[in-house]
């Protein structure tokens, strides 16, 4: 209880305050801010200071003998007080202070007052003041410190429990040892008179382990169930905290038991795991008010503990229940799974099933029912243990009174499991029994009949087991029924057989026969693509002979850009086993002498397996598909021009209706009146008349010249006969006769550049293009307004630009200027001036059939532009030099 230390916190410093003499050594104990005080070297109190005496009117003051003129000494050394210890250590020190044996001391101690713990210090120095001895005593209360310097030691004590406790709770994996260790640790931590650990039962909680309740308290606290949403288990329950009851008298939260009345306190805390509470940890005492929230903190800690080693433990326990239930289940059908034996009969089978059942269930009896050879009756083929059946034959679809008959039937019927926990009958043999019908893909083949002396013999686990045993030997009667198939066609197999070998010889003659002669690429390759084997054709296709491509990466004969996509398609074939093509370029050779070219193959890859070894290998069938997609390509070219062609007469009709019936009606009009009104015309009248016919006539004469132009050019009809033609002749000799037509009415302004004159074009062609061009450019064109020709003639290129100042073409209409019948518009609703929409896309195979192209910028409302580009010396550069053209 006294701690008696050689240490001087802020004494020296007090110390040093000090003066020599007596007066001066008062005024400064006067200032200290502690209760100090002075003796003689006799013991006798010379001085207190201003703290002292104002604790004497103090609430708090203690009796003390520290007043002036009392020997201090002595009335420690005489203390027959509780503060005895306390006081007999002081006088030993002052002893030994004014003795000379030390300068200074402190002393801890506890004081009893008004019922409180008090903790005091106090601090003792010796000081001379000349020949004079005195001692200074500075007395402090430290109470605060102390309890905070116990309550660290506590929790430091608590902490090193606490981990102490989580290494030996994991230190076992075992439910039951992992139980009795919280239990075990648990008492060093909190006090308590018992302890028991309650899990979660559907709605009930059950005192699973208890220790230091007695023999009899025991069985009562496990025997008994706690609602678990009443009392203090709902309020853990729904607080998840724990819970404290310092006195169970008093307490609604407490259920009062018959013979658990001794518990008068109690602290719980619930166990959770996975956030889940799965039962909680009850401490118990005998005398009231035993727990106080601190205990309520070290229990949580701990319960933390406890959880995970629970949790550990039952994580434990299902994997070694699982692995239990695996070894069973493996144990019960190894016998069942031996190559395939010659059986004589089913019973044989049976005994088999027999003996397995014995192994993995020790103390069941059992009997297997099975077909009859005679019809649909069953009957008893084996039997173990004590089973019993009052008749060995019965049938399955007439019902019976006997319970195991009556079991079996309903197996046989229904095809699931028949299971009577309890059966009420007086056979002490049979209280449980089980019938599983064991299925195959002709029905059932037999039904398991198994019987216990106890109830409830057949747990969840047990029915898992028998049910995949009844699986398993599933397998195994299939395979037996297939033997014995097999055994009655065995004579006529072998003969069979032997025609069967031949056969395959002989086929395996011919396809490699066929492999040698077809032209197919055929290659056989290993799981990492490398060929293996490969026919004439093969060596052939890709110039390699096969001792060379042994052993080499069947990618390496596709070009890069395919490499990626024959990997795809050999990994699709691995991981699914069907078969898959696709179309790639190969590096194609064609011969020894020949060079590689890119060819369009087709792969075909299919996976195959030997008999012999279970290798998987992969036939890769290569097929050159270059002429096929050539023609693929020609013919939907083909196609896609027979749909322009189509469209083209769709509109044609309808442009043509249009286009020749609006000058047929003028010329009919015409000549009506002419008939009519003939002699009451003048000769000027009757010459407009005949003129308005002529332009009509020739309107129509422009569209069948267009219409058949165009047909020549789809035809491959239109004649093209290029020759060496001098542009800018051309282009005066046009131009005198433009302007000549145009009056007026237009500036035509022609202009060539450029460091040649002539081009190698057809003359006809040549001015086909450019007389449509200016026709349009004039038809679309306001009166008075620019026209521009502009050519320039390169060494390679000659490019010849019109331009006008007209209505231009409409931005969302551009795209389709070019096909047949097809006319802008703005330029449709101009009065006076027809169109075919033909013009340009003739235009436009003029140009192409020159190896041109052309072109045009346009804006609406301010003009349009149409460049021509021509190759200069023709599509292959080189004219042919004969007598050129020359405009004259």
């Amino acid at each position: 209880m006294l701690d008696s230390k050689r240490k001087s916190d802020t004494l020296p410093t007090y110390m040093a305050l000090m003066p020599q003499s007596l007066s001066g050594s008062t005024q400064v104990l006067d200032i200290l801010p502690i209760a100090a005080s002075l003796l003689d070297e006799k013991g006798v109190v010379v001085y207190v200071n201003k703290v002292w005496r104002d604790y004497y009117a103090s609430p708090d003051y203690v009796p003390t003998l520290l007043k002036p003129n009392a020997n201090y000494l002595e009335a420690c050394r005489d203390d027959q007080t509780d503060s005895r210890d306390a006081s007999q250590t002081i006088y030993q020190e002052m002893i030994k202070l004014l003795d000379g044996e030390r300068e200074q001391s402190t002393i801890e101690y506890i004081n009893r007052w008004q019922d409180k713990d008090l903790w005091s210090s106090v601090r003792l120095a010796r000081l001379s003041s000349g020949t004079q001895i005195y001692l200074l005593l500075l007395h402090e209360h430290i109470s605060e410190r102390k309890i905070t310097e116990l309550d660290l030691q506590e929790q430091q004590r608590l902490n090193e429990l606490l981990r102490e406790v989580a290494k030996k709770l994991a230190s076992t994996l075992n439910v039951e040892e992992v139980m009795e260790l919280i239990l075990e640790s648990v008492a060093l931590l909190v006090p308590h008179d018992a302890a028991n650990i309650s899990l979660i039962e559907g709605d009930l909680v059950r005192a699973a382990y208890v220790r230091g309740y007695g023999e009899e308290f025991s069985r009562v606290s496990k025997a008994y169930r706690w609602p678990l949403h009443e009392g203090l288990y709902a309020e853990m329950m729904a607080t998840r905290y724990p819970l404290v009851i310092t006195d169970t008298d008093s307490s609604p939260l407490w259920r009062h038991v018959e013979g658990l009345n001794v518990v008068r306190s109690y602290v719980g805390v619930p166990i959770i795991s996975q956030d889940q509470v799965q039962g909680f940890l009850n401490l118990d005492s005998f005398s009231t008010f035993e727990y106080t929230p601190r205990h309520l903190e070290t229990l949580m800690a701990f319960a933390e503990h406890a959880a995970m080693a629970i949790s550990n433990a039952q994580v434990y326990v299902t994997l070694d229940n699982f692995n239990a239930e695996l070894s069973a289940i493996l144990q019960a059908t190894t016998a069942l799974f031996k190559p395939i034996r010659p059986y004589e009969t089913a019973s044989d089978l049976a005994q088999d099933l027999i003996e397995a059942l014995q192994q993995a269930f020790e103390g069941v009896s059992c009997g297997v029912f099975m077909r009859t050879d005679a019809g649909p009756d069953l009957k008893c083929a084996a039997s173990v243990g004590s089973y019993v059946v009052a008749q060995r034959i019965f049938s399955p679809h007439e019902s019976t009174g006997q319970e195991g008959l009556a079991l079996l039937a309903a197996a046989f019927r229904t095809r699931q499991p028949v299971h009577v926990p309890r059966l009420g009958n007086a056979n002490p043999d049979s209280i449980t029994e089980l019938v599983i019908p064991i299925i195959t893909n002709r029905g059932v083949f037999a039904l398991m009949h198994l019987q216990s002396r106890e109830k409830d013999a057949f747990q969840e686990r047990d029915m898992r087991i028998l049910n995949a045993f009844a699986q398993h030997m599933a397998v195994a009667a299939e395979n037996f029924q297939l033997y014995q198939t097999m055994q009655q066609h065995n004579t006529e197999l072998e003969d069979a057989i032997v025609q069967r070998t031949l056969e395959l010889r002989r086929a395996k003659e011919d396809v490699e026969s066929i492999l040698n002669s077809t032209s197919d690429a055929i290659s056989v390759l290993d799981v990492q693509a490398r060929i293996v084997k490969c026919n004439a054709a093969f060596e052939s296709s890709f110039g390699i002979e096969a001792d060379e491509a042994y052993r080499q990466s069947m990618s390496m004969f596709f070009t890069q850009e395919s490499r990626s996509t024959f990997q795809t398609l050999f990994n699709r074939v691995l991981e699914t086993g069907l078969s898959v093509q696709g179309e790639l370029l190969a590096e194609w050779k064609q011969g020894e002498d020949a060079d590689k070219e890119r060819r369009v193959v087709e792969v075909v890859l299919s996976q195959v397996q030997r008999v012999d070894d279970d290798d998987i290998r992969i036939v890769c069938s290569t097929h050159d598909i270059s002429r096929h997609k050539e023609l693929m390509i020609t013919l939907q070219r083909a196609l896609e021009r027979e749909h322009e062609l189509n469209d083209m007469k769709s509109q044609f009709l309808s442009v043509a209706t249009h286009e020749f019936r609006t000058p047929l009606t003028s010329i009919t009009l015409i000549t009506g009146t002419l008939q009519d009104y003939l002699k009451q015309l003048d000769e000027q009248k009757i010459r407009t008349k005949l003129t308005s016919i002529q332009d009509q006539v020739r309107r129509m004469t422009s569209l069948i010249d267009d219409v058949l132009t165009l047909g020549r050019s789809e035809a491959g009809e239109w004649p093209f006969n290029p020759i060496i033609i001098n542009l800018p002749e051309l282009l005066a000799k046009l131009g005198a006769e433009w302007q000549s037509a145009l009056a007026s009415q237009h500036q035509l302004f022609i202009a060539c550049s450029g460091t040649e004159e002539t081009v190698y074009a057809d003359p006809d062609l040549l001015e086909h293009i450019l007389i449509n061009l200016v026709s349009n450019a004039v038809k679309y064109s306001l009166p008075g307004s620019q026209i521009k020709i502009k050519a320039q003639i390169t060494e390679y290129k000659c490019l010849i630009d019109v331009i006008d100042q007209g209505i231009g073409i409409p931005a969302q209409e551009q795209s389709k200027l070019f096909e047949s019948f097809y006319r802008a518009s703005n330029a449709r609703k101009i009065s006076g001036v027809s169109g075919t929409g033909l013009g340009l896309v003739i235009v436009k195979r003029a140009a192409e059939m020159h190896g041109g192209d052309i072109t045009f910028v346009s804006t609406e409302g301010r003009g349009t532009t149409f460049s021509v580009e021509l190759p200069r010396m023709g599509v292959n550069g080189q004219a042919k030099m004969q007598s050129g053209y020359h405009a004259k």
